[in-house]
């Protein structure tokens, strides 16, 4: 695995305090999650040396301003972030932390073994990626095998180029269409699965968000839907404390959650605010 002992070397010269975090998750989630990143940042960035370099000073850059607005969090007990769009500055850093960050990558995991099951032998293998981001998840169920179809929504422009750029690498290119489109009045026609990560609690009316995103779903689809939970985020957003409020919204929406993970970024002390991830499937 080439690719990712040169990134192993790079994040341990230009960034030595996350280099224990990536042996953690590497010890944590063993051959499969070596693989998988390493396939990745093949795709992505090949050989090339100053990509590795430039990937890793963006992942320092999330971290480090993941970790500060979590601190300023617990301790005023306020949301303060730079917005959706500063964070798309580092899609490379942001993609990365997929695999760093335990819960994370453990959503990644119940992606892959309790959704995409969900996919096989559907007549309309077309969907939609809500807040496609860097492609990540897209780019995972276009690899389920021939005839999927995507369409990557997103705001940035930033996030579109990177996602098209991803799903490109892994040949899935003819396959996918970047959509710069606002969900909540595009009328966009409704198609068998849709996924959205990490973007409904940025919304100022996530029921308004959910309630589009039902009429997306065509009838006997599947949706995986995740939410930041007890995290920071824009003072425009919705503020989740628990999975439960998050299910509440689910089903005034009119769906029906099938399952659902929660995952702690870490152990956290007496009173500390930790943040989670939390994924359900829906229909």
């Amino acid at each position: 695995m080439q690719c990712l002992e040169l990134f192993h070397r790079v994040i341990s010269s230009d960034a030595p305090i996350f280099e224990k975090g990536f042996e953690r998750a590497h010890a944590t989630f063993g051959v499969r999650w070596a693989r998988e990143l390493d396939a990745h940042l093949e795709c992505l960035f090949g050989c090339e040396e100053q990509e590795y370099r430039n990937a890793v000073q963006g992942y320092a850059r999330v971290s480090l301003s993941a970790m500060r607005l979590q601190a300023q969090l617990n301790r005023k007990r306020t949301h303060e972030d730079p917005g959706y769009e500063a964070g798309c500055f580092d899609l490379a850093g942001t993609l990365i932390s997929q695999f760093l960050w335990k819960h994370r990558y453990r959503r990644l995991q119940f992606h892959r073994e309790a959704f995409l099951p969900l996919l096989d032998g559907t007549a309309d293998k077309r969907f939609y990626d809500v807040g496609s981001g860097t492609g990540l998840y897209s780019v995972q169920v276009l690899r389920c095998g021939a005839g999927f179809r995507g369409y990557g929504i997103d705001a940035s422009p930033r996030a579109r180029d990177f996602t098209a750029r991803h799903v490109d690498a892994w040949g899935f290119g003819a396959d996918y269409t970047t959509v710069d489109a606002n969900v909540l009045d595009a009328g966009l026609e409704p198609l068998a699965f849709v996924q959205s990560i990490e973007l409904l609690e940025r919304q100022a009316n996530p029921g308004m968000f959910l309630s589009r995103l039902r009429k997306m779903l065509a009838p006997g689809g599947y949706g995986f839907l995740s939410a930041a939970i007890a995290a920071p985020h824009d003072d425009d957003g919705c503020a989740y404390g628990s999975s439960g409020d998050v299910v509440r919204q689910f089903k005034a929406a009119g769906f029906k959650v099938l399952d659902s993970r929660e995952e702690p970024a870490y152990e956290g002390g007496p009173g500390e605010i930790v943040p989670r991830v939390a994924a359900f499937i829906v229909q």
